[in-house]
């Protein structure tokens, strides 16, 4: 989700990137107005591309319905990273 979808909760939907000169693993993290909620996957490979996502889920819990949530692709151990350009909301 990159921003103004609304996503229904336990449904499944494709968290996708693009990966170029990114060689180690990749952590996805949910973010709601600027907090970091959870880790939703980690240990992803970069040249995946995608991951499909059970919305709503991290690890250790389940979002709450509402809106201003992001996700945050970040490749461990250094500063590459990338977030939804704007939030989206979970039904």
């Amino acid at each position: 989700p990159n921003g103004g979808e609304s996503l229904s909760i336990g449904s499944g939907h494709e968290i996708t990137w693009t990966a170029e000169a990114v060689t180690g693993i990749l952590r996805i993290t949910l973010w709601k107005d600027g907090v970091k909620i959870g880790v939703i996957a980690n240990n992803v490979p970069p040249g995946t591309g995608s991951f499909t996502w059970t919305v709503g889920q991290y690890k250790g819990g389940t979002a709450l319905a509402g809106t201003g949530y992001k996700i945050k692709v970040k490749e461990k151990g250094v500063p590459v990273a990338d977030k939804s350009n704007g939030g989206f909301q979970l039904l």
